[in-house]
């Protein structure tokens, strides 16, 4: 793709991608300020640093100077891994997302000895991502000495997909305004924004201030992608 700043319509969409740009970085920076953000993606290795080196040259500098992570969920998987999902049938995007998520998670959580899961937001617009997360906490089992399950606080959020440039940007300024009442969320959280009014009902409903652990106790595998528009301001809450 050609854009030319002196062409108007060209200009248009320079101007549209520079919002993105700015609202990507507003939501990775409260992201950050909440915890460790991790973008877990199944795009092809070098997607990121590619991409937003030929759109968004300033995120790219954001993300490598905040050091943010990107793991690609493809290396997850082994090539034997591969050709038994393909034996078995299995949705091997979903093996490979839910593998890079546990991996990425164990990590995070292992630097401590004998360290329970606490607070873990997933963000995405793919129901891969968000089915993936959901089966990562639910099949984590965490007792303590008493044999009793210890608390996962696992919030994930699926939004829509294929959205227009000034779409997906609204999207953003609104997600951003949300992270910091995910992370602080006592609790257990899934929405889908496929279906707004129940998400209205959720967020209204349960992102209440109720401080769960420090937010620096939060590992949150930040997807790339954001969809559906949500125009609920967080004081509504």
């Amino acid at each position: 793709m050609l854009l030319y700043p002196d062409d108007g319509e060209s200009a248009l969409v320079i101007d549209a991608v520079r919002a993105q740009e700015e609202a990507v970085r507003d939501v990775l920076e409260k992201a950050s300020a909440c915890g460790t953000v991790i973008i877990v993606t199944l795009s092809e290795a070098g997607w990121v640093d590619k991409s937003t080196t030929q759109f968004m040259p300033g995120l790219k500098k954001f993300l490598q100077d905040s050091e943010i992570e990107v793991v690609y969920a493809r290396d997850a998987f082994s090539q034997r891994q591969m050709r038994a999902a393909k034996a078995d049938a299995a949705n091997i995007w979903h093996l490979m997302k839910a593998a890079a998520m546990r991996k990425v998670i164990q990590r995070f959580y292992s630097r401590k000895k004998a360290q329970s899961w606490k607070n873990i937001i997933g963000i995405g617009d793919s129901i891969v991502e968000w089915n993936a997360l959901l089966e990562v906490a639910l099949l984590h089992s965490q007792t303590d000495r008493h044999g009793i399950e210890k608390a996962l606080r696992c919030k994930t959020v699926k939004l829509q997909e294929r959205l227009g440039l000034d779409e997906l940007t609204e999207e953003l300024q609104i997600i951003a305004g949300w992270i910091e009442p995910l992370a602080n969320f006592d609790g257990e959280l899934s929405i889908n924004l496929d279906n707004m009014d129940e998400a209205v009902v959720a967020l209204r409903s349960l992102l209440v201030t109720s401080p769960a652990t420090s937010p620096r106790h939060c590992a949150m595998p930040l997807v790339h992608a954001f969809g559906e528009r949500f125009a609920l301001d967080a004081s509504e809450s």
